[in-house]
């Protein structure tokens, strides 16, 4: 074969394959997934990945491996995530992704796909995104972004894993006193010269409400959630206290057991808005301390809650409480 055959041979070639993938992406583009199951939304955020790819990033063969992947998932099949081996990875990811990849793997083996459908469905869809962009390998903000969704959407379902039976000690807040001030042991015995300003420990507060006896959180709960979890992104906030309570309408084991299922839905939320499960402490309260005191046995809207409390950094520089005359003392606000 003389070198121009061979030439017109392989411009056939490619032009066919040129065609076959605008075939698939244009298919793809014309999609119409409806559904909240696995598959539908897997479809959904392949279509969303190729079209990315294809008319933003010129990136064809991308483009045309999640287009396949969006017609696969939209005729009820299910693609599996990418292997790693299957893309040039820089050596030191192979752990990290190897064990992303496994995890995932063992979650949708174990139910996640059919108990969380639209989490499962962006947690596949955005490792496969992690390890494309991880071989272009420049677009940093484009990696984090990828590799962040896909963490808080199989956070979640690890949350959703943990029973009041399982939770790690550790996760669980103390009923201990909260202070305010910093201030040497006994706040009652001591007091600040007026002249030196008291650094303060500030907290936020959030508040989720809840229907009687439930667990559920309704839709004014995301606007508070948001709230929360945005105010919580900043590294400087190491712990964020979810304390779930309840009123005295039922059995104490009962109400703890409720206002512990509470903490777990609110904690659930802020893992899937981005929030690290280990800065996470659950304080399941009861019915032992409630905003509105009660007769045993009385419904009250106030006490059916869940407060999350974001301790933020110190202002100002830390002293030492010290006796003195004529100064005002510092009382320690609790919650």
């Amino acid at each position: 074969m003389d070198n121009f055959t061979l030439t017109g041979a392989l411009i056939l070639v490619g032009g066919l394959l040129l065609s076959a993938c605008s075939s698939d992406i244009e298919a793809t583009r014309n999609l119409a997934v409806s559904g909240e199951d696995f598959s539908p939304q897997l479809a959904k955020n392949y279509r969303e990945l190729a079209l990315f790819e294809a008319d933003q990033m010129y990136d064809w063969p991308d483009a045309w491996l999640f287009a396949g992947k969006a017609l696969a998932a939209a005729r009820g099949e299910a693609p599996a995530p990418e292997h790693i081996d299957d893309w040039q990875i820089p050596a030191h990811q192979f752990g990290a992704l190897g064990a992303a990849r496994a995890d995932l793997v063992f979650a949708i083996d174990s139910g996640f796909a059919e108990q969380s459908p639209i989490q499962a469905a962006l947690a596949q869809s955005s490792f496969d995104c992690w390890i494309e962009q991880l071989e272009e390998g420049w677009q940093l903000s484009h990696i984090k972004e990828c590799r962040s969704a896909f963490e808080a959407s199989l956070g979640s379902w690890h949350a959703r894993q943990i029973t009041s039976q399982e939770i790690p000690e550790k996760s669980l807040a103390p009923a201990l006193e909260v202070h305010h001030f910093k201030a040497a042991d006994s706040l009652e015995e001591n007091c600040v010269a007026t002249s030196q300003p008291a650094s303060v420990l500030p907290v936020k507060n959030f508040r989720v409400q809840f229907s009687h006896d439930s667990a559920v959180l309704d839709g004014h709960a995301n606007d508070i959630l948001d709230a929360s979890a945005s105010a919580a992104q900043p590294a400087e906030i190491e712990i964020i206290y979810v304390e779930g309570h309840a009123d005295r309408s039922g059995a104490s084991q009962h109400n703890w057991a409720l206002s512990m299922q509470r903490a777990l839905a609110v904690w659930d939320q802020l893992i899937v808005r981005g929030i690290p499960p280990h800065k996470i402490w659950l304080g399941p309260r009861g019915e032992g301390m409630p905003e509105t005191i009660t007769r045993d046995g009385e419904k009250n809207a106030d006490n059916r809650r869940v407060t999350i409390l974001l301790e933020l950094p110190l202002l100002g520089e830390v002293i030492s409480a010290k006796p003195c005359a004529n100064s005002p003392r510092i009382k320690g606000v609790t919650f």
